[in-house]
């Protein structure tokens, strides 16, 4: 009976870190803080600015290592503390832009450069200083508008053309003028919306920006809580859309998953964090960080979770089950790196390292009679588990 039991207790570990989607990994090192900004350069995530715990406008920098779940601080923006910025990255340079300090709304670019840890300043946003513009970047250029400069929202919109650092305006966003919107690209157009608009109330709504004409297109509503303060990332060629302040002031949690080929949205597992808003996040190969921001009761947040897609491979099987003298393992999609068999106690029996297999077969003519679990590890940490029974 015992060794049932743990052999139940040890399947069911398997079936949530199967399920599990959110981790938590290494605080921000810079502390509590809101409102920063964030972006990510080949393997190598970058944080800073926003405000800290005694109300400060802050413009340290880190440098966050994914494999080794690392921080190491950098050379910091060169120029006053500030939050509220907008951020892009084009090839190995990543850009702040905009955002509110000490002296007020700012309207200055600065483009950090990873190979050398330092900071350039480049020709200044034309349109009006401002803070929470929506940025990004598709083919080689950034495009920058909306945001607001105390009672004023924005609706301009401009294109950034790093090769001669200039700024050409474009037609308006159409969505009408609104702050704390959100922006990303995907494949090659831009997607934005959300936000507070002029009049107070909150957006649903979401468009695609075509570059190559300039022109946008009205796309399917948001379908989770109106909100601004959200938080966007690039998943796998996926948007999403985390967190945030709703209509009734309400604090939020939960992510919500765009996908461009079919236009539509689903709800995907929530932030495992308290409700929050002015978080940061960035996205490195097949994992999104979200970190930082500040809760309902005032409390500004360090932590940080990684988001990492479902795995791309399905139909794990396990034949002959019950089984004799072995058992094959096949799956579709992509190869595990690592199968270990544990026993109905939990102990580790067999290990073995993959390579770009298509099946795996396990030789049980050492095993003993009983139920085994043989846990597959993908690249991240990925897991999906099988169970089966060895018989005399």
């Amino acid at each position: 009976m015992l060794r049932l039991a743990n052999f139940v207790a040890l399947l069911f570990f398997c079936i949530l870190a199967e399920g599990q989607a959110w981790t938590k990994v290494s605080p921000f090192p810079g502390g509590e803080r809101d409102d920063g900004v964030a972006f990510s350069i080949g393997e190598y995530g970058y944080a800073g600015t926003g405000r800290d715990l005694g109300f400060s406008y802050t413009n340290d920098f880190y440098e966050y290592h994914s494999p080794s779940d690392q921080w190491m601080e950098v050379s910091p923006l060169p120029a006053e503390g500030r939050q509220y910025c907008g951020r892009f990255t084009i090839s190995d340079t990543g850009y702040v832009v905009c955002g509110f300090g000490q002296s007020g709304y700012l309207n200055e670019l600065w483009a950090y450069h990873p190979e050398t840890d330092n900071w350039t300043q480049k020709a200044s946003f034309p349109g009006q200083p401002r803070s929470s513009p929506i940025a990004f970047s598709i083919a080689g250029k950034a495009y920058v508008g909306t945001g607001r400069n105390g009672d004023e929202y924005f609706e301009d919109f401009w294109e950034y053309d790093p090769v001669q650092d200039e700024w050409a305006q474009l037609n308006d966003f159409p969505g009408g003028r609104r702050f704390e919107a959100i922006g990303m690209s995907l494949g090659s157009f831009g997607y934005t919306g959300l936000g507070r608009l002029q009049d107070e109330s909150f957006a649903n709504d979401w468009w695609q920006f075509n570059p190559a004409s300039g022109e946008w297109t009205r796309k399917a509503n948001f379908t989770g809580e109106t909100r601004y303060y959200s938080v966007e990332f690039v998943l796998g060629g996926k948007g999403f859309v985390a967190a945030g302040q709703d209509q009734n002031l309400y604090y939020l949690n939960r992510v919500y998953e765009y996908s461009s080929f079919d236009d539509g949205w689903r709800e995907t597992s929530p932030l495992p964090s308290a409700p929050l808003k002015g978080a940061f996040a960035f996205s490195i190969e097949s994992s999104a960080f979200v970190g930082t921001g500040i809760t309902s009761d005032d409390l500004r947040l360090s932590e940080m979770y990684r988001f990492d897609l479902p795995l791309l491979v399905s139909n794990l099987k396990v034949y002959p089950n019950p089984a004799v003298d072995r058992v094959v393992f096949t799956w579709e999609g992509e190869s595990p790196e690592k199968v270990e068999i544990f026993d109905g106690q939990g102990r580790l029996i067999n290990s073995s390292i993959l390579k770009n297999q298509i099946n795996f077969q396990q030789s049980l003519i050492s095993f003993p009679s009983g139920g085994y679990v043989a846990n597959f590890t993908w690249k991240d940490g990925k897991t999906l588990s099988k169970t089966f029974i060895k018989v005399n």
